[in-house]
C-alpha cells in the first residue's frame, strides 16, 4: 500500500499516528520543526548550571575542600545527566598560566556522607530553561565548595588556556565549547570543571545540559 502525505501543517499529540507532510508539488516535506534543543526543552529536560555572577576563584580539584563547578547526578535520580554548552567568564585574575579542563568522579554515590566521595559541598539550584516551569533538577550541583575524598579524575581538557598577563585590556577571549552530546554521566557519577592548574582567577562557569529519563532497562 503506497504511503499517503499530507499537505499543509498538523499539530498532533504524543502517541498519535499521522501522515508525513508533503508540498504541493507531493513531494515529501523534511525540514527542522523548532529550534536545536526546543522540543527537549519543552519537555522540561533543560536547565542551566550557574555560578553566581560575582564569580567563584578557581582551584584544581584536588583531595579535600576546594572550589570548583560541579553537577553530581545521584544514584537514585533515575536520570542521565548529558552537558551540552559550557561557558566561562572572567571576572577578575592575577592571569596565572593555566588550563581548564574536565574531571569526574565515577562513584560518586547518591550523598553526601563521612567516608564517602563526597563528604559536603554548597548547594546552588539550577534553573530550568522551560522559563516559569518551576520544574526542578533532579542533579546535586555546587556552584562553589565541594569536599571529595580522594579528588577527581583528569577527563579531558576544553581547549581554554588562561595565559599569564592576558588581561592587560589588549586580549579578550570566549571561552565556550558544544560537547555535542558527547558525554552522558550515569547516575552515581559527578561532572566537574576546573583548572590544571591555580590559575589565581575568579571566573563564572555555566553550563546548559539535559536531564532524560534513563530508557527502561538502561
Amino acid at each position: 500500500m503506497p504511503n499517503v502525505n499530507l499537505v499543509g501543517p498538523q499539530v498532533v499529540t504524543d502517541t498519535q499516528s499521522a501522515p508525513q507532510r508533503a508540498d504541493n508539488y507531493g513531494d515529501l516535506c523534511v525540514q527542522e520543526g523548532g529550534a536545536k534543543y526546543q522540543e527537549l526543552v519543552r519537555r522540561g529536560y533543560g536547565f542551566i548550571y550557574s555560578q553566581a555572577s560575582t564569580g567563584v576563584a578557581l582551584a584544581v580539584p584536588a583531595a579535600g575542600a576546594s572550589t570548583n563547578f560541579m553537577v553530581w547526578n545521584p544514584t537514585r535520580s533515575e536520570r542521565y545527566f548529558v552537558p551540552l554548552k559550557i561557558t566561562l567568564g572572567i571576572v577578575s585574575t592575577t592571569a596565572v598560566l593555566g588550563n581548564i579542563c574536565l574531571y569526574y568522579v565515577p562513584d560518586a554515590g547518591d550523598g553526601i556522607a563521612t567516608g564517602g566521595r563526597i563528604v559536603s559541598y554548597t548547594a546552588a539550584t539550577p534553573v530550568n530553561t522551560l522559563i516559569g516551569s518551576g520544574l526542578g533538577s533532579r542533579m546535586n550541583f555546587a556552584a562553589g565548595v565541594e569536599n571529595i575524598t580522594g579528588g577527581a579524575t583528569f577527563l579531558k581538557t576544553l581547549g581554554w588556556s588562561i595565559l599569564a598577563n592576558d588581561l592587560s585590556g589588549k586580549n579578550m577571549q570566549v571561552f565556550e565549547t558544544d560537547l555535542e552530546g558527547s558525554l552522558i554521566f550515569r547516575p552515581g557519577t559527578a561532572f566537574i570543571v576546573a583548572p590544571t592548574t591555580a590559575v589565581a582567577s575568579v571566573c563564572i562557569i555555566s553550563c546548559f545540559g539535559l536531564e532524560l529519563p534513563m530508557p527502561p532497562g538502561a
